[in-house]
């Protein structure tokens, strides 16, 4: 299991402020961005639980308690939401995930194109930054997404606290990252949250 307190906004439109902050770190969307494909299961009515096929695991989040409130500059606003997290391995031949994986189900393929880095306090009061893929026990992960589902793109920027409670961010990090954004609480929203809006076409 691996627990994370996470805040996350979904829009229509691209982030600037986002991209140059990514910039200034040498990631940009179009040249460095991982991309790949998951699956999620819908669950009309239920932004509390996500499941999801994603390279060759199948991963399940829920979520612990209520959403809190959270005022990350004064012009962007939140939801921090804590989970818990499972991840297991599929046969790569299970002919059910075959199916999924082709398309062939009412599962939801949103496609991602995501850069990020992760972040960790050092003890004389700086930060260190590592590529997404570094494992480490304790820290944040910042990412941006371009997603693309049922012909429609959206961005989403999302800051993720793990091996730490409560929620705590580096001072100055959501200021530098978001800038002067204008991110109301009503596009404060997890995956699950989000994907409730393509729910009803899927079934």
């Amino acid at each position: 299991m691996y627990a994370t307190i996470e805040l996350r906004w979904f829009l229509r439109d691209a982030l600037p402020a986002v991209e140059a902050w990514f910039g200034s770190h040498g990631l940009t969307l179009g040249k460095h961005a991982a991309r790949r494909t998951d699956f999620y299961l819908p669950q009309p009515g239920r932004d509390d639980c996500g499941i999801k096929l994603r390279e060759g695991d199948i991963e399940i989040k829920q979520r612990l308690g209520n959403p809190v409130a959270f005022q990350a500059t004064p012009q962007a606003a939140g939801w921090l939401e804590k989970w818990q997290k499972w991840s297991f391995h599929h046969l790569a031949r299970d002919p059910q995930a075959q199916q999924v994986l082709s398309g062939g189900t009412a599962w939801l393929a949103v496609e991602k194109e995501r850069i990020g880095l992760k972040i960790r306090s050092q003890s004389n009061g700086t930060q260190r930054l590592y590529p997404l893929k570094t494992s480490l026990a304790t820290g944040l992960q910042v990412e941006y997404t371009r997603v693309q589902l049922m012909g429609e793109t959206w961005f989403t920027v999302g800051v993720e606290a793990f091996g730490q409670s409560p929620f705590s961010v580096p001072q100055g990090l959501l200021a530098a990252l978001l800038a002067a954004t204008p991110l109301p609480p009503e596009s404060s929203l997890s995956y699950p949250g989000w994907l409730q809006r393509f729910t009803g076409a899927a079934n």
